[in-house]
């Protein structure tokens, strides 16, 4: 007659416990997923930094739309883009730049808006706002 002496509690342990390797993967997850950079479109325009405020009527405001098909107006006037650029460059040389009101149809492309702002840029136009276009 054999005495049989309890198996369960001599034996190696056969499966393992998974709960803390999650946890500790998730918490990894969770640190890669914070320290990845954000893509963000941006582009570089020198601003002022020291802007001094004018009164609003005797400042001139151009208003730019960007369309669905990616065609210019100026004040309601369509322009081809050359044509934009010579009124950029016309606007340019006044002795007080107006200020530019862009506003880009939400299904525009963004190098339409990006050739504005470039464009404004490189002829020293500071006085630019962007409208989100939200009300078409």
């Amino acid at each position: 007659m054999a005495i049989r002496l309890k198996d369960n509690d001599a034996s190696p342990m056969i499966s393992i416990n998974t709960t803390p390797l999650i946890d500790v993967m998730l918490v990894l997850l969770i640190m890669l997923i914070i320290t990845i950079p954000v893509e963000l479109h941006s582009i570089n325009m020198d601003t002022p930094q020291n802007a001094t405020t004018s009164s609003p009527s005797s400042q001139q405001i151009v208003t730019i739309v960007i369309n669905a098909a990616n065609q210019f107006e100026i004040d309601h006037v369509p322009l081809s883009q050359d044509e934009l650029d010579q009124r950029l460059q016309a606007l340019a040389k006044l002795p007080t730049p107006p200020e530019i009101h862009i506003t880009p149809h939400s299904n525009a492309q963004f190098n339409s808006l990006a050739h504005v702002l470039a464009t404004a840029q490189n002829l020293k136009l500071t006085k630019i706002g962007i409208d989100d276009g939200s009300d078409q």
